[in-house]
């Protein structure tokens, strides 16, 4: 996963490496108990098995809860 984000991150420095003033996304999961959960009638449900992610430095999943605040955006085709 590492090397995909490195080739599709292209002049931003974002999936490269960890490290204070570096943008980076963070996700803990269990790959024996990660699942998703969301159906075509019921589409919108988050999936099971990951504790915590970590986005810009901050919980946007914390102990399996999202949390209210949103610390990131999306990028788009243009950003990479």
């Amino acid at each position: 996963m590492r090397r995909l984000m490195r080739e599709l991150g292209g002049g931003v420095n974002r999936g490269k490496d960890l490290g204070a003033g570096l943008a980076a996304d963070v996700v803990v999961f269990d790959p024996w108990t990660v699942q998703e959960k969301a159906e075509f009638l019921n589409a919108h449900q988050y999936p099971e098995g990951i504790p915590y992610m970590i986005v810009n430095g901050k919980f946007a999943v914390k102990a399996g809860r999202t949390t209210p605040e949103n610390h990131g955006r999306a990028l788009r085709k243009t950003d990479m």
